[in-house]
C-alpha cells in the first residue's frame, strides 16, 4: 500500500483536569508511588469530590487532529473520543493507517505510552507522530518516529509528499463540553460548541505559558471572509439558531480590523454566535472604549460577547498584557456589557509564602470577578522558567503526569516543601476562601446576563440563575 494514510488520536485527562477526577488513578499506578506520600494524599483529601468549576469543566474533541486533518490531502481520520488501547485498535483495524498522529496533553502521557507500546507489538510498520504540549517532554523523540512542536499542517503535509505552501483552512469543529448542572452537581450537562481557531503562538512570551513554546509568536489563520464562512458552517453542522463558540485562539480577538469587519460581513446570517474565549486586559481596555469592539459586538444581531477568561497571573509580576490595569473597572465595565468574567492567578512564586499567597487571593477576590481560578505554579516544559530553574537545580525529577498536577508542587521552593506537602493545603485552604466569598456560579451571573440583548437564550439562562439563587440563598 503506497498510499500513506493518518490516523489523529487524543491522549486527554478524560475525566477532567482537577485533583479530584485524577486522584484514583493516581492512586491506583504504582509506578508514581515515589513521587508522593499516598497516606497524606487521602487524608487530605478524604472522600471529597469537590473542585472549582473551571475544574470541573471539560471538553471532547481533537482539537489538533481536526486542524490537520481538515488541512491535509491524505486520506485521514480523527478520533474525537477519549483514547484507550481498544478504541485505538478498533480506528485502526477499520481505517488501516500508515501513520498515527497522538497529541498528547502531560496528564495523559501514560495513556500515550500505552498506545505507543501497543502500536509497537501490533502494528510495527505504522509511524507515530506526536503533537500538543507532549512534543516538549524530553526525550519524546526516543518514543515517537516523528516530533512536532508547533502547527501540526505544515509539519505532516511535509511528511506526506504534500505541498506545503497551501493556504491554512480554519477548521470547522464541533466539540462537546461537560459541565456539572447546575441544580445537580454529580449530573454532568452535555453541550456541543463549535471551535474557532484564527491564530497560534503569542507575542507576550510569558515566562510560565507554554505557548511560546510549541508555536512561537503569532500565526494568523483566515481573513475576515474565511472566518465568516467557517462560523456559517459550524452553525448549519449544529443545527442551532443559539451557536455557543469557544475561541481557541491563545489571545481571542487580537486582530480589532478583522474582526469588525466579520461583524459587517456576518450581518443578516440565520444564527446568533456567542463568544467565550481567552484574551488580556490591555485588549479588553482598548475594545470597551466608545465605539470600540465591544460596543460594535453589542449592537450586531449575530454577534455576543459572553465569557472572557483573562490571565492575572500575579499582582507583584509585571506582565506586559497587563500593564497598568484598574482591575475591578475593568472587571465592572465587563460584566455592564453582559461579559461574564474569569480571572485566574499564580501561587507559588518565589516571592510567596503562606500569607502572602492568602492575602493575594484576598485581592483578587475583591475585583468581583465572575469567576476566579486560582492555580498553583506549575514548571512546564521548555517555558522560560522551566530553562532558569533547570539552571538553578530546582526542578524535581517527576513524571510529565506531576506538572501540571493541582496542589502539587514539583520545584524547589524558597517557602515550601517540595510535593503536596505544603501546596496541597495551601491551595484545598484558597478554594475555600474562593467558595466562601464566590457561593454559586449561575446565581452570580444572573445580574451581569440581564444587561444582554432580550432574547430567548439570554432569558432561559437568566430563569437558570434565578432558581439557582433561590436553592442557594445567594
Amino acid at each position: 500500500m503506497n498510499e500513506k494514510r493518518v490516523l489523529f488520536a487524543h491522549c486527554d485527562e478524560a475525566k477532567g483536569y482537577s485533583l479530584w477526577a485524577k486522584k484514583d488513578d493516581i492512586l491506583a499506578n504504582p509506578k508514581f508511588d515515589k513521587y508522593y506520600d499516598k497516606e497524606f494524599l487521602e487524608k487530605t483529601l478524604g472522600d471529597s469530590k469537590r473542585g472549582t468549576l473551571q475544574d470541573l469543566i471539560y471538553t471532547i474533541g481533537n482539537l489538533g487532529g481536526e486542524f490537520i486533518s481538515q488541512n491535509i490531502e491524505s486520506p485521514s481520520q480523527v478520533i474525537n473520543d477519549p483514547i484507550s488501547t481498544s478504541i485505538l485498535e478498533k480506528h485502526v483495524q477499520e481505517f488501516n493507517p500508515t501513520h498515527v498522529g497522538f497529541s498528547v496533553v502531560f496528564g495523559a502521557y501514560t495513556t500515550f505510552l500505552e498506545c505507543v507500546n501497543f502500536l509497537r507489538k501490533k502494528y510495527p510498520k505504522i509511524e507515530i507522530i506526536v503533537g500538543g504540549p507532549g512534543a516538549l517532554i524530553p526525550g519524546i523523540d526516543a518514543i515517537a518516529d516523528h516530533v512536532c512542536k508547533g502547527e501540526g499542517s505544515i509539519f505532516v503535509r511535509k511528511l506526506l509528499g504534500e505541498k506545503t505552501d497551501t493556504p491554512l483552512r480554519i477548521p470547522r469543529t464541533i466539540v462537546k463540553r461537560f459541565r456539572p448542572s447546575p441544580f445537580d452537581p454529580k449530573k454532568y450537562v452535555e453541550t456541543p460548541m463549535a471551535a474557532l481557531t484564527t491564530n497560534l503562538g503569542c507575542s507576550h512570551g510569558c515566562d510560565f505559558c507554554i505557548t511560546a513554546a510549541l508555536y512561537g509568536r503569532n500565526h494568523v489563520i483566515g481573513d475576515a471572509q474565511e472566518i465568516v464562512n467557517a462560523l456559517i458552517e459550524m452553525g448549519d453542522m449544529l443545527n442551532q439558531d443559539d451557536v455557543s463558540v469557544v475561541v481557541t485562539d491563545p489571545i481571542a480577538f487580537i486582530d480589532q480590523k478583522k474582526w469588525e469587519k466579520v461583524i459587517s460581513l456576518m450581518k443578516g446570517q440565520n444564527h446568533c454566535f456567542h463568544l467565550a474565549g481567552l484574551t488580556t486586559s490591555t485588549l479588553i481596555r482598548k475594545y470597551l472604549q466608545p465605539g470600540g469592539l465591544f460596543d460594535k459586538f453589542k449592537r450586531s444581531e449575530e454577534f455576543q460577547v459572553t465569557f472572557l477568561e483573562i490571565g492575572i497571573e500575579s499582582f507583584k509580576l509585571k506582565y506586559n498584557k497587563n500593564r497598568n490595569i484598574e482591575w475591578k473597572s475593568l472587571v465592572s465595565q465587563l460584566h455592564g456589557q453582559g461579559i461574564v468574567s474569569a480571572l485566574s492567578l499564580i501561587v507559588g512564586y518565589d516571592y510567596h509564602d503562606h500569607h502572602s499567597a492568602i492575602e493575594e487571593v484576598k485581592q483578587a477576590i475583591e475585583i468581583d470577578s465572575s469567576i476566579l481560578h486560582v492555580v498553583n505554579l506549575r514548571i512546564l516544559y521548555e517555558t522560560k522558567l522551566w530553562y532558569e530553574y533547570q539552571e538553578q537545580g530546582r526542578l524535581l525529577d517527576v513524571p510529565p503526569e506531576f506538572r501540571m498536577l493541582w496542589g502539587y508542587q514539583a520545584f524547589k521552593h524558597p517557602h515550601f516543601r517540595p510535593g503536596f506537602v505544603d501546596c496541597l493545603p495551601l491551595m484545598l485552604e484558597i478554594d475555600d476562601l474562593i467558595r466562601s466569598n464566590y457561593g454559586n456560579y449561575y446565581a452570580r451571573a444572573v445580574d451581569i446576563i440581564k444587561n444582554r440583548p432580550k432574547t430567548p437564550y439570554n432569558d432561559k439562562l437568566i430563569k437558570i440563575g434565578e432558581a439557582m439563587r433561590k436553592i442557594s440563598g445567594n
